[in-house]
């Protein structure tokens, strides 16, 4: 493995795989601690941008509707409230649109007090096939950030 130090002073040689592995979390740590006012922390309030515009373009005009799951009246409480944070931060609003995807309820590990801890995501797979690839994407990331 070859990396450069910051005094620019170039090593190689092996570093095992943990090394590595705990470099790239402190290295990490440092930069969602430099820039923490553009990380979500857990617990506050979710973010968005208005700067950047956004179309999903299905080429046939189909609607894609997927029709919704069933859940466990538990599971029910916890999707509500995740969608009435949603909706109080401004991250989603009421629609009417005949599309439709399915939720999911992902179970993570339990928090330091063992409160079992629910996430609620949207599987877009059927939509993600229908729709058009954009044709020019950006080549590098740096430049998606500086729009």
């Amino acid at each position: 493995m070859r990396y450069r130090s910051e005094g620019g002073v170039s090593c190689s040689g092996y570093v095992g795989a943990a090394v590595v592995k705990k470099m790239d979390h402190i290295r990490a740590d440092n930069v969602t601690q430099h820039f923490e006012d553009v990380f979500h922390t857990e617990g506050g309030p979710l973010s968005a941008t208005g700067r950047v515009r956004h179309e999903i373009v299905i080429p046939d005009d189909r609607v894609v509707y997927i029709k919704p799951r069933r859940y466990p009246q538990a599971l029910m409480d916890v999707i509500r409230q995740e969608l009435k944070n949603l909706l109080d931060q401004g991250i989603i609003r009421k629609s009417i649109s005949p599309y439709c995807s399915p939720l999911w309820v992902v179970s993570e590990p339990p928090d330091a007090q063992r409160n079992l801890r629910h996430r609620v995501v949207v599987d877009y797979k059927e939509l993600n096939k229908h729709t058009r690839s954009e044709k020019y994407p950006f080549p590098d990331w740096k430049i998606r950030w500086t729009i």
